[in-house]
């Protein structure tokens, strides 16, 4: 069976190989030869002529020329290249490389109908992806036409390259050493040691000095090296002629042109051929010019040592940035000791590797760049911050970028004290505006003036409006004008220097007055002559009023001191009085406390003695109402006696120095809860602390803190519940410390002590810690009013306080805060 592509298939392009089937797949009605099936007969016989040929053939149809070519010519166009773009295209479009060659002989063979023949014929085209130097064997003649007229141009043809190219290459052999010679510019030279004859051709006696037909002998040539280096040269030739290093010879030295007296360094290539008795009979080798060479690398290795030794970092790397040269300073800035595999981005700190990489992307394009920017030490990873300046390295010949160049300072000082100025430059515009200050600065010649946005506004000035000095001067009012113009001058004075003054101006603009102060200096060359004057100003306005209420405010208080002394000196007289009358009430104090403690208790002691035989003789013969009496006096006795001792407590609460020892205040609170241990059985209390912290303190003071807060606790418990007392320890802060009155440069233990009773109403946080202070009846509850007082009292002695906070029927909280002892001691 067939396909119905080919049952369509044009007789004349069926077959043909390779192209023959390009042909038939090409949409041709894009062009104006139309589709196959209606090409002139003429054409559809050539083209099947030559797609059945093995002779490369190509064909030319058309007034433009289009192309067709067979599987035979399909190798001549190479791998990457024309094929098949050019099938059907226009011939000019088809080969513009070569078309000035071949169009005049296919014009020729257009017009005359003559054939062409061209053998050997270089005509180079684009083929492999590059234009080639093809040579070709090849004939132009012409196709008929429907209508008998030349309607198309057949080549058919023969690559010669390969045989054009041997036979070249057979011919260059010949002159390939001559070429070789005088493309390096080399001299020549031939010694022969049996007769001590010495040749050279014309350029080596040129460089000697000496005429092209002259003979010489090698003791000439020796001549013409400079005398500091014969002596090397001679030595080293004797070694060759030995048999030295298999007779080979190199050696660079210095000739001097015996005309000129120009010299050259040399590199003298040469061998000593020996024969079968191992003598020398011939000695020859080539001499070049190295003079330029020998510069340049002296010039390298300068160039070398700088960059070695410079400070800045340097670095060569390839186009995709891995490095290929650093120099010391660099690996010691990068902490590298190798660069195997290390790229540039490596060596770029990581917030900023975004950036470098855009300037790397950017550079084929750009050429170069300058970017302050942080790289990173490998070792500490420390970011470096450098100057970063990059630029392309082009092959001097093809212009071609073939790599990158790179030369970094290190900007890390420059860049701190850019911080600091800018640092300082912000700390100064913030000084100028919290002072409401504004800058100034006057040329040396008092000529013209700058000032900033605060100044501006005081003179009416817009801010690119002009300054000078005369304008700033008719602003100062009249009556200070000259008082200003004799300060300026004073400041441009060598042995002055300095501008302090005050002086009333007006903003002409808004009419409002101002007193401003003026402060300034100047700063002077070698010459002592002014070279600039910098200062500020400041409305003082305000400050002037100020001064002047203040000096009549002076003057009366003035006044008013001489009346208050007088006043002082008869409240000095009371205060003396009232001194005498207070160290005599510590007398009367003093007096009452051994009262208390001897003459009072005695007579109690007896009344308590007496009651209580009483008690036990008499009892029965009491009535009731004599037994109440009896009890009434019993009662009032034992409160006498708590009473008697609570203000004893009280007045001996201070204390001095000596007695403070370290407390641990959980043995403390464990004496206090043993002693009290009736009292919590009785009332099923639960007492619980936490760890509590050892002070300096008076141990029998903090025993009676503990006993007369845990006393209340118990005493003030709700009915029917069980008192529960929680006491827990931590520290202050500042904020707590400030609130409470304290000293905020001591660190003190903060010691809560919560419990669950009927607590004390809200407003009573301070009475409840004054003597004789009592929230309840004395027939409700037990007590004097004291207890708290003497608490409140140690804990002030203890260079700490005590505060209460609770309301009513919600329990009572006491906050205690003690001083921490010092550990750096």
């Amino acid at each position: 069976m067939t396909s119905s592509n080919e049952k369509n298939t044009p007789k004349f392009l069926e077959g043909g190989g390779e192209m023959g089937q390009i042909i038939r797949d090409m949409d041709w009605t894009s062009t104006p030869l139309g589709k196959p099936e209606g090409w002139p007969l003429s054409l559809k016989f050539a083209i099947s002529s030559m797609l059945k040929t093995k002779f490369p053939n190509f064909i030319f149809w058309g007034e433009d020329l289009r192309c067709f070519y067979n599987d035979a010519y399909r190798p001549s166009l190479g791998i990457e290249g024309k094929h098949h773009s050019i099938l059907g295209q226009k011939g000019k479009e088809a080969w513009p490389e070569i078309w000035d060659t071949i169009h005049p002989l296919l014009k020729q063979v257009w017009e005359t109908g003559e054939a062409t023949w061209s053998e050997n014929q270089l005509i180079p085209f684009y083929r492999n992806g590059k234009i080639e130097n093809i040579y070709w064997t090849f004939s132009y003649s012409s196709l008929i036409g429907d209508d008998q007229k030349i309607g198309g141009i057949l080549t058919t043809c023969t690559e010669t390259t390969d045989a054009v190219v041997n036979l070249q290459r057979l011919k260059e052999s010949e002159n390939q050493l001559k070429f070789a010679i005088d493309a390096a510019e080399l001299g020549t030279w031939d010694y022969s040691p049996h007769n001590d004859k010495f040749t050279g051709n014309d350029r080596l006696k040129n460089w000697f000095g000496l005429d092209s037909k002259k003979e010489m002998n090698l003791s000439l040539a020796i001549q013409t090296i400079i005398p500091e280096d014969q002596k090397r040269v001679t030595s080293a030739i004797a070694a060759a002629l030995k048999g030295e290093n298999e007779g080979k010879y190199s050696i660079n030295y210095t000739i001097e042109n015996k005309k000129t007296t120009e010299k050259r360094i040399v590199h003298v290539l040469g061998r000593a051929w020996f024969d079968e008795k191992n003598q020398p009979y011939r000695f020859n080798g080539t001499m070049q010019d190295v003079t330029e060479k020998y510069l340049a690398e002296k010039e390298r290795l300068k160039l070398h040592a700088i960059i070695e030794n410079s400070n800045d970092l340097i670095s060569l790397a390839t186009l995709d940035s891995k490095m290929e040269y650093l120099n010391k300073a660099g690996l010691k800035l990068l902490g590298c000791d190798s660069l195997s595999g290390l790229t540039i981005l490596d060596c770029i700190h990581n917030e900023d590797k975004e950036i470098a990489i855009k300037l790397l992307s950017s550079l084929i394009k750009t050429g170069s760049f300058s970017e302050e920017i942080r790289f990173q030490n490998t070792l500490t990873c420390e970011a470096i911050w450098m100057k970063w300046n990059g630029f392309t390295i082009k092959d001097p010949d093809t212009k071609e970028v073939v790599g990158i160049a790179t030369i970094c300072t290190d900007i890390n000082e420059q860049r701190e004290r850019e911080l600091i100025l800018k640092n300082k430059t912000e700390q100064l515009q913030l000084a100028l505006d919290v002072a409401e200050m504004a800058m100034w600065e006057i040329d040396s010649q008092l000529e013209s003036a700058t000032g900033d946005k605060r100044l501006r506004d005081w003179y009416g000035l817009s801010e690119h409006g002009h300054f000078d000095l005369n304008l700033g001067l008719n602003q100062v009012l009249e009556s200070h004008r000259e008082k200003v113009k004799y300060a300026l001058a004073q400041c441009l004075d060598f042995n002055h220097g300095f501008l302090d003054i005050e002086y009333p101006m007006e903003n002409p603009n808004t009419r409002i007055q101002r007193i401003i102060r003026a402060k300034g200096r100047t700063w002077f060359d070698e010459q002592k002559k002014p070279v600039r004057m910098i200062g500020v100003m400041q409305d003082i306005s305000q400050i002037v009023k100020a001064r002047t209420e203040l000096e009549n405010f002076s003057k009366e208080l003035e006044k008013q001191v001489e009346e208050r002394t007088e006043q002082l000196q008869k409240a000095n007289s009371a205060l003396q009085n009232s001194v005498k009358k207070l160290e005599n009430a510590n007398v009367e104090l003093e007096s009452f406390a051994y009262i208390s403690s001897h003459d009072l208790q005695e007579p109690l002691r007896k009344i308590q003695i007496y009651t209580s035989r009483i008690k036990d003789h008499e009892e029965a013969q009491l009535t009731e109402k004599g037994k109440k009496y009896f009890d009434k006096i019993n009662v009032a006795a034992s409160r006498m006696r708590t009473l008697i001792d609570d203000l004893l407590t009280f007045s001996r609460t201070d204390v001095d120095d000596t007695q403070f020892v370290l407390t641990d205040l959980n043995k403390s609170l464990k004496q206090v809860l043993d002693n009290l241990s009736d009292s919590i059985n009785l009332k099923e209390a639960r007492v619980e602390s936490e760890h509590l912290p050892t002070i300096n303190g008076v141990w029998f003071q903090m025993r009676q803190v503990f006993s007369n807060l845990l006393s209340n606790s118990i005493k003030f418990s709700k009915e029917n519940t069980p008192p529960l007392i929680k006491i827990t320890c931590g520290n202050t802060e500042n904020v707590e410390i400030r609130e409470v009155g304290l000293n905020q440069d001591i660190s003190y233990h903060k010691i809560t002590l919560t419990d669950n009773g009927i607590g004390f109403p809200m407003g009573m946080e301070n009475r409840i810690f004054e003597v004789f202070q009592r929230l309840h009846g004395k027939h409700e509850f037990e007590g004097t009013g004291i207890g708290l007082s003497i608490v409140k009292k140690i804990m002030v002695n203890h260079g700490g306080d005590i505060i209460a906070h609770s309301s009513k029927g919600k329990g009572a909280t006491f906050v205690l805060y003690l001083p921490k002892m010092d550990t750096t001691v």
